[in-house]
């Protein structure tokens, strides 16, 4: 790629998304994300609906499950947007070249935790 970006000019969400990506463990083709995303999205929607329908709203505690679902299908989806941005606008090897940030690092260790909490919450309320 002749015109590829440097890393200082990248979007923070990028950044943010990439601060923890290691050579060792890398995944370059957003659809592995991406397809699974969707997939999760959809499952977490089906059950929100199934919810509201079956049971109805007799507390917010059965909401959890499905809005777990689907934040981390929402999660997964960010996550092939940055691979695509990356594969379109630049290069690991720009990303690898230059550290990330503490705050980037602490922004990504917290949607990390996120994303547990999430896990949580299903293996908890489901």
């Amino acid at each position: 790629m002749e015109d590829k970006i440097k890393y200082q000019d990248w979007p923070e969400m990028v950044k943010i998304a990439t601060a923890l990506s290691s050579k060792n463990f890398l995944i370059k083709n957003q659809k592995i994300p991406q397809i699974l995303g969707y997939i999760v999205l959809v499952i977490g929607l089906l059950d929100l609906i199934f919810i509201l329908f079956q049971d109805g709203i007799s507390d917010l505690t059965n909401l959890l499950h499905p809005l777990a679902v689907m934040i981390i299908g929402v999660l997964n989806l960010g996550s092939s947007r940055m691979l695509k941005w990356i594969a379109e606008n630049s290069s690991w090897e720009e990303r690898f070249e230059n550290t990330s940030s503490t705050v980037h690092k602490v922004l990504n260790v917290l949607s990390i935790g996120v994303l547990f909490l999430c896990v949580y919450v299903i293996i908890a309320y489901g």
